[in-house]
């Protein structure tokens, strides 16, 4: 049975597909994920990075904004031109990320050694089309830089400038990217320093075109992490300082021991949600223990055999890193990134799994494991493009619309924002990001920067806060989350929302009443998962409208 296998995946692995062809399926893909992208409604993420693109100067882009971001520049400048000439938002966004992930597809097939049916398979999985290709992010960089870095690693000895320069863009492209670059460094100076003693190495080593390569990459790379180290007041800062050691434990369980499942065929967390927030230690996630386990063991063998072992050594820390630091469902993503690279050098390596015997079974058993995880993410990507298109990904348009429809740009409306440690924070809101990008203005004044600053606030900045949104009076309108009355009315009943704190609330609107005026229905997709959720208008009664 076994040998039939092996032999089916030979003959697939030596598939070869005309270069006509691949530029077809190339084609194809910038042509689907465009279509995709036409009916994406920008979210949080999305719209916050234009924000900045577009309102924040460009020395605060790169000096300031990058310490409560979290993560380089590079991103919010590629959008500047974009933003601040006005071009419209939707479009001129999927088209920066567009043009990143295509290039990196276009890498991945004409560049790389993968067996062709490899090739024109992995850019229709998941995470390269639907989450790093349709959502417009930064991954997409993250994604050209580490297919750049595969093609590139078999001659990085030879060519070590090449190599470095895909290494500095993964380390602009995001925090993870640095990580990612340092251990690729580790597992390249190892082979390096392989069969070596020391003092040999070293003699050779600083000697070579390498060293001082890899010298300007670490200038880079340390710039690049001081650029992005949060400030004190940062919301980064602060969130992380309240974490405690279960929460860690918590974390690093789903980290080391399900996250290799869920990232590659399985769908333990079908929502995008912080990993904080959910909790791992049961014995229900036993079975997906051993199944990462079996896939540990999988990706060692079959760098061992490749006679590239040090390639597993970010697979045993990253899961480390990941569990951290800020960490959300959809950086699983960054897992299937590592292991393309790392599947792409197994093919290109000194050993290649696709064809020598000197592997054994291991390169059927490997190629086995990649098929099931490509077809399983091809679907994946099917059920989130449907529901994509046919459902409301994030409430921003439809709520811009309405406002614009309904001639309110000239109210007083509130977004509802997020709590403070003393209170409701005005100028923090979800909603006000997602809707300002269809606005040439700022219409809401109680947010005045256009963007959220992440910035932590004291009790002195609630304060004054307050005092400025006082002087507006009530608001007209609302944003925010509906919440009806235990008595199953209509009515909204703002004390029970989970956002607002009542006695800061009630002191700018007094006695006054709000009523639904309209509700929109959306949900974040992921790995073709729908989870439904409301955004409601409330209108103060007996208002002018």
């Amino acid at each position: 049975m076994f040998d039939k296998i092996s032999k089916g995946i030979k003959r697939i692995n030596a598939v070869s597909f005309p270069a006509a062809l691949k530029y077809a399926i190339f084609f194809l893909f910038i042509i689907l994920t465009s279509a995709v992208s036409f009916f994406h409604e920008p979210w949080y993420d999305e719209a916050q990075a234009w924000q900045i693109a577009r309102c924040a100067s460009v020395r605060d882009i790169i000096f300031s904004i990058p310490h409560y971001e979290g993560h380089p520049p590079l991103w919010h400048l590629l959008l500047v031109p974009f933003a601040k000439s006005g071009l419209p938002y939707n479009f001129s966004l999927s088209l920066v990320n567009i043009i990143f992930i295509a290039a990196a597809v276009w890498v991945l097939i004409f560049k790389t050694k993968l067996p062709d049916v490899m090739k024109v398979t992995l850019p229709f999985t998941y995470f390269i089309f639907y989450q790093y290709g349709v959502i417009s992010r930064p991954y997409s960089v993250m994604t050209l830089a580490m297919i750049l870095c595969a093609a590139f690693y078999a001659g990085k000895d030879e060519k070590p400038f090449r190599m470095v320069l895909s290494l500095m863009l993964l380390c602009a492209s995001s925090a993870y990217g640095i990580v990612y670059a340092f251990l690729i460094c580790i597992s390249w100076l190892a082979e390096i320093m392989s069969g070596k003693k020391f003092g040999a190495f070293l003699k050779d080593f600083v000697k070579s075109r390498t060293f001082y390569s890899l010298i300007i990459l670490t200038v880079f790379a340390f710039g690049t992490f001081l650029m992005i180290l949060p400030a004190k007041d940062s919301l980064v800062y602060l969130s992380k300082n309240k974490a405690d050691i279960s929460s860690y434990v918590n974390n690093y369980i789903y980290t080391f021991l399900i996250l290799p499942y869920d990232a590659t065929f399985g769908s333990v967390i079908i929502k995008d949600c912080d990993i904080f927030s959910e909790n791992f230690i049961s014995a229900s996630y036993i079975p997906f223990f051993f199944i990462s386990a079996a896939i540990y063991v999988l990706l060692f063998i079959t760098a061992k055999k490749c006679g590239r072992t040090s390639l597993f050594l970010p697979f045993a820390l990253l899961p480390l890193f990941f569990g951290s630091i800020f960490f959300y469902s959809h950086h699983i993503g960054l897992f299937v990134l590592y292991l393309i690279f790392f599947t792409c050098v197994c093919f290109d390596g000194k050993t290649d799994i696709a064809s020598d015997e000197a592997c054994g079974h291991i390169g059927t058993v490997y190629s086995v494991f990649f098929y099931i995880t490509v077809i399983v993410q091809i679907i994946w990507t099917l059920m989130s493009c449907v529901l994509d298109i046919n459902k409301n990904y994030y409430c921003g348009k439809e709520v811009a619309e309405y406002i614009i429809d309904n001639d309110l740009t000239d109210a007083y409306i509130i977004p509802e924002g997020e709590m403070g440690s003393g209170g409701y924070v005005f100028s923090t809101s979800a909603y006000a990001v997602v809707t300002l990008p269809y606005f040439d203005r700022n219409i809401y004044p109680t947010y005045p920067t256009g963007y959220d600053t992440n910035h932590g606030f004291s009790a002195e900045d609630l304060a004054r806060e307050l005092h400025d949104a006082e002087q507006f009076g009530a608001p007209d309108y609302i944003i925010g989350v509906l919440k009806t009355k235990d008595d199953g009315s209509d009515n909204w009943d703002h004390n029970s929302s989970h956002s607002i704190s009542d006695d800061y609330f009630d002191n700018l609107l007094g006695n006054a009443s709000y009523t639904p005026a309209a509700d929109f229905e959306s949900g974040m997709i992921f790995k073709g998962h729908y989870i439904q959720g409301y955004t409601v208008i409330l209108r103060k009664d007996n208002s002018d409208e």
